[in-house]
């Protein structure tokens, strides 16, 4: 692994995406490993239009590289750019190398632009291959709560949260993947009414539609789907096809409803991405 690659992985770590972008700006053209994590970093730290640029490099680089792949997806999804997110997730699905990581990815994508019976066999596949995982069970539940599946949400939200019980502090949400998890543990809570609604403050802007690593967002709502064949017991997961999700909307006629609610948490929950280094 070059130094610049190691050194960008240490500061996007900590964080320091800014500064992990400038380390990846000594990469060449053809590094596929650098423009994807530059993908990463530079979504993480809310520019994803250079990041679907980063990421577009890698998959010209490496057409068939899985880590390329579900950064693209992400980032379009982010970009609410619907169809080619959904085209890509089903790219990715259909990778012979795609492990629970990457259905749990493409799960998160369909979900914010497409959700239906094929993303959430994509999160319950996710959870199969990968049940240690909190990030797997959060997708899931945010794909179930854009189902209508509320007592199916709840559940991986638990499932989640028994892994990992620091998924909802904020203090420890540093680097790609905490702060991740900790965007997905948060829109989850709020979505299955875990936590209280917050002020709408009037300042606050529309986030584009669309998700990735700021939060995703459950599509609009579809007709109930049934679980894959690897789910629990009947007697474990009820389904139920009543009524919106409980939570921060208990009017399916609100104007505020629960997709444009996690819009403006990701705005919201957003890391501020540090000014300079520590320590």
């Amino acid at each position: 692994m070059a130094d610049y690659l190691r050194r960008a992985e240490l500061l996007a770590d900590l964080g320091h995406y800014h500064e992990a972008a400038e380390e990846l700006a000594r990469a060449t053209p053809d590094d596929v490993a650098a423009a994807t994590l530059l993908a990463r970093v530079r979504l993480a730290a809310g520019e994803p239009r250079p990041a679907l640029a980063a990421a577009e490099a890698a998959v010209t680089a490496g057409p068939d590289d899985l880590g390329a792949m579900i950064a693209r997806g992400l980032v379009l999804a982010e970009l609410g750019r619907v169809d080619e997110a959904a085209a890509q997730a089903e790219r990715i699905l259909a990778h012979p190398d795609a492990d629970g990581y990457a259905r749990t990815s493409a799960a998160a994508v369909l979900g914010a632009v497409r959700n239906g019976q094929v993303a959430l066999e994509a999160a319950w596949e996710g959870v199969r291959l990968a049940p240690d995982q909190p990030r797997a069970h959060l997708v899931l539940g945010l794909v179930a709560a854009g189902l209508e599946l509320p007592d199916l949400a709840r559940r991986a939200y638990q499932e989640a949260l028994a892994l990992d019980q620091q998924l909802l502090d904020r203090q420890a949400a540093v680097g790609l993947a905490r702060a991740e998890q900790y965007r997905y543990a948060v829109a989850l809570a709020y979505a299955i009414g875990e936590a209280p609604v917050p002020e709408r403050s009037p300042a606050t802007s529309d986030p584009p539609a669309g998700t990735g690593p700021s939060g995703v967002l459950p599509g609009p709502a579809r007709e109930p789907a049934q679980a894959p064949g690897q789910s629990p017991a009947p007697d474990q997961v009820a389904e139920s096809a009543a009524g919106p999700v409980r939570g921060p909307v208990e009017e399916p006629d609100q104007t505020w409803g629960l997709r444009q609610f996690l819009r403006e948490l990701a705005g919201l929950f957003r890391p501020r991405p540090p000014t300079g280094r520590t320590g």
